[in-house]
């Protein structure tokens, strides 16, 4: 791929016929969709070459290697490749020599538009979600996505109340056992004269059944 040669060496920054857009565009990385640039730093857009000339990008870095063109109308001129810094695709050349044709792209950054994708600013066209009607409702089971969620909310507050009241039973179960314990070894104790025999403790009351 190689630029289009321009006579005049000038860019004109806008596009002609159906091309021309109104308001500013932003370009993005085809592969990550990370920001690259936008038309405000625009030089030349040539749809026909299929490149977008910009003096300024974002987000993007310069290859290792310097590269030199073997064919095509830019045989002969230097460039680096443009890489994005999100994926590492390469998206087009930052060219350091150049014949003079091409003197218009010389350290600007020549990006190819098959490897970006754009967006106009000010193109938005849903300005408000219509409420769902009642059919979506009945399809819903009735409630919305955040009803819904309090619904199931409700019933973990519930199943977690649940396990409390089962593990206060579990204890009442453990105190009542221990309680029995301590009330034998003390009977035992009296029953052989121990020294420091305890006194009887109260009955423990059973746990109320579950």
């Amino acid at each position: 791929e190689s630029p289009a040669p321009r006579d005049d060496g000038e860019g004109s920054g806008e596009a002609s016929g159906d091309d021309a857009v109104e308001n500013p565009v932003v370009f993005s990385c085809r592969g990550c969709r990370v920001i690259v640039g936008d038309t405000l730093a625009i030089v030349d857009l040539d749809g026909t070459a299929g490149t977008v000339i910009l003096s300024a990008c974002s987000n993007v870095r310069r290859s290792e290697e310097v590269f030199t063109s073997k064919r095509g109308d830019d045989a002969g001129s230097t460039y680096f490749e443009v890489e994005c810094n999100g994926c590492g695709r390469a998206l087009g050349r930052y060219y350091i020599t150049t014949r003079p044709m091409f003197h218009h792209t010389t350290e600007r950054f020549l990006l190819f538009t098959e490897r970006l994708t754009s967006y106009e600013l000010g193109r938005c066209e849903v300005g408000r979600i219509d409420p769902p009607q009642p059919a979506e409702v009945a399809a819903g089971g009735g409630l919305g996505a955040e009803a819904r969620e309090g619904a199931a909310g409700g019933r973990g507050r519930a199943a977690l109340e649940d396990e409390v009241e089962r593990q206060k039973a579990e204890i009442n179960k453990l105190m009542f056992m221990v309680c029995s314990q301590q009330e034998a070894i003390g009977a035992l104790e009296r029953a052989l004269g121990l020294p420091g025999s305890r006194a009887p403790v109260r009955e423990p009351q059973p746990p109320a059944p579950d």
